[in-house]
């Protein structure tokens, strides 16, 4: 019984790259799979693929110069997968492009949805801490520049 229990409690998804690509498109996004319920982990893709499509201007290529999207996995254990979704678009004669950053936070054996706030303990000030974290991390980025 205790094997089981071990097992569960530390479900991971085998996480592949997928393509969309065309004359102005190049988006990586991660695919789920390897996981005992097929549904969670379609329910899992279905989710990543919405919040990639969502971030494809309608427009396409007639206005973008470039689409371009990869990914990052933050964490794959304990049943908790947490994929950092990273996306460029830049219009053509424009000086400079939007960058865009989305999240997918999922519980591998249910497939439920975390939202940021549910990641953090009731009452905590997280936004300010996430707030100095990114503050930090600009500081770095034009000291570095």
């Amino acid at each position: 019984m205790a094997n089981n229990i071990n097992n569960i409690m530390n479900t991971q998804a085998q996480i592949t790259g997928q393509k969309i690509t065309n004359q102005c498109t190049d988006i990586t996004y991660p695919q789920v799979s390897g996981l005992k319920d097929k549904n969670v982990q379609n329910s899992i893709n279905e989710l990543i693929r919405k919040k990639v499509d969502w971030q494809i201007p309608r427009e396409g290529c007639a206005v973008y110069a470039e689409i371009f999207g990869e990914y990052e996995v933050m964490l794959n254990q304990k049943d908790l997968l947490s994929i950092n979704l990273q996306f460029y678009t830049i219009r053509k004669q424009a000086a400079n492009g939007l960058d865009v950053q989305k999240s997918v936070n999922v519980d591998l054996l249910t497939g439920k949805d975390y939202q940021l706030y549910e990641l953090f303990k009731r009452g905590s000030n997280y936004r300010m801490t996430i707030d100095k974290m990114i503050e930090e991390q600009i500081r770095e980025k034009i000291y570095i520049s």
